[in-house]
């Protein structure tokens, strides 16, 4: 009785977790094989998980390193900042389940978050630009009215002489 009642909490826990997750979630053996997909996970890869399900992780991420190096080593890739595809830029976390030939990978869209970041970039750079060229301007207008206030000091000790 016991055993029947914790799996069906355990699998209550995981669909609960997996259908109010904002991140994409992903759920793949060590063959990069997916085993399941939360809804958030479809909207941001656009596939339904009936389409992917036993299907290598390739049709949905060409960039696989990160997952096979956790799993050949075993070590978790935590918030690490990955360009998936030309329009998709994402914070991923990829992790093994324990005692389980399983990965589970969180992956968070953050494209917006760095078109800002080069956004705001190019407005400082810009920003500079303008303040070296107006410091340039400064400087040459402090160097011609120091130069002409040497020149009028030379004219009134040479009126002064005379």
């Amino acid at each position: 009785m016991c055993i029947p009642y914790m799996r069906h909490r355990s699998e209550t826990l995981h669909q609960f977790v997996m259908d109010v997750a904002p991140n994409a979630i992903i759920i793949i053996d060590d063959n990069l094989t997916i085993h399941d997909l939360s809804p958030s996970a479809e909207k941001l890869f656009k596939h339904n998980l009936s389409d992917v399900h036993g299907k290598h992780l390739s049709c949905l991420i060409s960039v696989l390193d990160d997952f096979m190096y956790v799993r050949d080593t075993g070590q978790h890739i935590v918030g690490k900042a990955r360009q998936l595809r030309e329009d998709l830029i994402v914070e991923q976390t990829i992790g093994r389940v324990e005692g389980q030939p399983l990965m589970v990978a969180i992956i968070r869209d953050i494209t917006e978050r760095e078109k800002s970041y080069a956004i705001r970039e190019e407005m400082l750079e810009r920003t500079r630009e303008v303040v070296r060229k107006q410091m340039r301007a400064a400087h040459e207008i402090a160097h011609l009215l120091g130069d002409g206030g040497r020149e009028q000091d030379n004219l009134n000790q040479s009126y002064e002489t005379d």
